[in-house]
This record gives C-alpha cells, sequence and structure tokens, in this order.
C-alpha cells in the first residue's frame, strides 16, 4: 500500500471524515479454492480454457480475503 499520502503511515478511519468505519478483518486466508497453479494447468497457462481459469482465480481470492471480514 502506499503511504506517501499519509505521511508514510497507514490510513485510518478519521482520514475520512463521513465514510463508515472500517470492518474489523480475521487472519489472511491460508487456502484457497483456485490457485495460480490450476491456472497454469501444465505450467504452459494454455490460451483454451485460460479466461475460465483466470476468473475462477480471482473469484477464489475474492471469496477467501471477503470472508476475513465479520
Amino acid at each position: 500500500m502506499r503511504c506517501n499520502g499519509y505521511g508514510g503511515r497507514k490510513p485510518v478511519v478519521e482520514d475520512f471524515p463521513g465514510a463508515p468505519p472500517f470492518p474489523e478483518a480475521g487472519a489472511p486466508p491460508t487456502s484457497y479454492a483456485v490457485t495460480i497453479v490450476d491456472v497454469a494447468v501444465d505450467g504452459t497457462f494454455p490460451a483454451e480454457g485460460f479466461e475460465e481459469h483466470e476468473q475462477a482465480w480471482a473469484r477464489a481470492a475474492i471469496t477467501a480475503w471477503s470472508q476475513r471480514i465479520g
């Protein structure tokens, strides 16, 4: 994350007047339903099915990270 706009510190909720509070987040995910290995298939990242594999990977990452917020 770029922090240069906040004096080298992590932004806090007070930096965003009128915004809702930041959600509490749990630990980072430790596993994902789809990984880059699945996208690579045999290590060659074949064009056949690439878009579907890539989208499944993105959905899995979003799902895993979204589950942290309670």
